[in-house]
């Protein structure tokens, strides 16, 4: 539908942001696919929650397997071609307007922050993500608010300057596979997640801090919680490696599965 290339001739748009503006499905019965070609594109970008779309760069074919970075979990993802840098701190480099159900696509992509709160920002949104690479907001890399859920494939999500590499907050759902988590991963209540294969490492400090946290800001009732083949690691002294909030009326159930889980002394 839409090709990205900093060289004019060789696309129909300059900007990812034109890309996405230059939405033209009526009816909405698939994603508007948008191509980009390898690149850095300054841009501090927004979609539209009601809309679906596909953003997809390319992986560098030459580029170095971030399987050393995996540690136990054994990456195999490529470095992606084309970085997206957000050239304002006033806002995240990618996030959502509207109150819609859409759904957000994003393949062989590197994000990075200037400076706000959030690498990316995401509500009212289904998100698939594969062989992408999030860098990091001043809090955190990933949020995820209101009625946002995300499948997460052989990608990397934060880096050593994150706090929280992911904070789901309302009415979402984690699924990960093969993935790098720089920074705590954050799960609201009543909410769940699903890790396989993947490697949560933080070194966040303060009281009560951990690398994976299930039902912060509330209780973990209904939390649903799946980790297999993981490594989740929290480097810090005062951290735990998993920590449930409970406050006597939850439904939390959980698994882990042939996965190593540290805290070094919370």
């Amino acid at each position: 539908d839409a090709v990205v290339s900093p060289v004019a001739e060789f696309g129909s748009h300059t900007t990812i942001q034109a890309a996405i503006d230059a939405f033209n499905l009526s009816p909405i019965t698939r994603p508007w696919f948008i191509a980009v070609r390898p690149g850095t594109y300054s841009e501090n970008l927004v979609v539209d929650s009601t809309k679906r779309y596909a953003i997809h760069g390319c992986v560098g074919i030459t580029a170095s397997p971030w399987s050393s970075s995996f540690e136990q979990s054994g990456g195999s993802t490529l470095d992606p071609a084309v970085t997206i840098t957000g050239p304002s701190a006033a806002s995240p480099t990618l996030s959502t307007t509207g109150g819609g159900t859409g759904q957000l696509d994003l393949v062989g992509l590197n994000i990075t922050s200037s400076g706000h709160a959030n690498a990316v920002d995401i509500s009212y949104m289904q998100i698939r993500m594969q062989n992408v690479r999030i860098g990091s907001g001043t809090t955190r890399a990933l949020n995820l608010d209101t009625s946002a859920s995300v499948e997460i494939y052989q990608s990397q999500i934060g880096n050593s300057l994150t706090l929280q590499s992911i904070t789901v907050s309302a009415s979402g759902f984690l699924i990960a596979t093969d993935t790098l988590f720089v920074g705590r991963v954050q799960m609201g209540s009543q909410l769940g997640c699903r890790l396989t294969a993947c490697t949560v490492r933080s070194n966040n400090s303060g009281a009560n801090s951990s690398a994976l946290e299930l039902g912060f800001g509330g209780s973990a009732h209904g939390n649903r919680t799946s980790v297999v083949n993981c490594s989740i690691q929290q480097l810090n002294a005062a951290g735990a490696g998993i920590r449930v909030h409970s406050f006597g009326d939850e439904d939390a159930r959980g698994e882990i599965v042939g996965s190593y889980i540290y805290g070094n002394g919370g």
